[in-house]
């Protein structure tokens, strides 16, 4: 009964597995001791788990995410994870043939698979945003809070064999995005799916050709009385997700009205 009372007590309820999905009701109730601890331990009742696997990574994006942990340690042989450490680093060789070289069977899942390919995206991104040829920020430029000629030097003593006059033209451009004019035509919601088209193909006679495929994708997003803008975004997250797989968290965290469609439930 102590031992029943105490997990009563101290356990904290998880909306689910999905490794994809926030912590939300964990993160309004962490106990201090998992807010000031620097190792972090996962164990599992079996191996093989599908569900655990995916605890595992739910907890440890966390982790990354507001604790600052950076190193993932597995019980495994240093030639296997020699090799799978470099790949997530960065390296060459793809996701299948890396993942073999696991001499553990059970760590070799789809779910694991899948936290690697996460972690090597989140290195890569990072790298990006380190880098000082990237302006990760470039509101102050845009929004005129810093003079053009600061933003020039900056950049200049960040990245000193830069082309100089090159930056100062790309400056330019990106300061002038603001004054950029786009075209907006707004159709009235009572025009019929033909008559739509035929305002597309004219449109389309001018300017920059669109192909058929973009045809194709307006003429099922304007068609909502049969879902075809959740069609829509179902094919571009889609595409997406076939590139990034952490991009499921940006669908979850802003489009909820998608994710509570069956075309959501194609593709999760």
């Amino acid at each position: 009964m102590e031992t029943i009372d105490w997990i009563t007590n101290n356990s904290i309820k998880i909306e689910d597995s999905n490794p994809d999905s926030e912590l939300k009701i964990f993160k309004e109730n962490t106990p201090a001791k998992f807010v000031n601890a620097k190792i972090y331990g996962f164990g599992e009742a079996s191996h093989n788990t599908k569900e655990f696997f995916d605890l595992k990574a739910k907890f440890f994006k966390y982790l990354v995410k507001t604790q600052g942990v950076r190193s993932f340690i597995m019980e495994e042989s240093y030639q296997a994870e020699s090799g799978i450490n470099e790949w997530i680093s960065g390296g060459k060789g793809d996701i299948t043939t890396i993942a073999k070289n696991f001499n553990t069977g059970f760590w070799y899942t789809k779910e694991i698979v899948n936290l690697l390919q996460w972690i090597r995206n989140y290195n890569l991104n990072k790298a990006k945003e380190k880098s000082p040829e990237w302006i990760n920020n470039i509101n102050p430029i845009v929004n005129d809070e810093i003079s053009i000629t600061k933003a020039i030097r900056k950049y200049i003593k960040d990245n000193p064999e830069a082309d100089e006059d090159l930056i100062e033209d790309r400056i330019e451009n990106l300061k002038k995005i603001k004054s950029k004019q786009v075209g907006i035509i707004e159709l009235d919601a009572s025009l019929d799916i033909d008559t739509v088209t035929e305002i597309f193909i004219r449109i389309n006679q001018k300017g920059v050709v669109l192909s058929n495929a973009d045809f194709v994708m307006s003429k099922i997003a304007s068609d909502e009385q049969h879902g075809g803008n959740k069609m829509r975004k179902m094919v571009d997250y889609f595409c997406r997700l076939l590139v990034d797989k952490s991009f499921h968290k940006h669908i979850v965290d802003n489009d909820t009205n998608f994710t509570e469609s069956n075309y959501y439930k194609s593709i999760k």
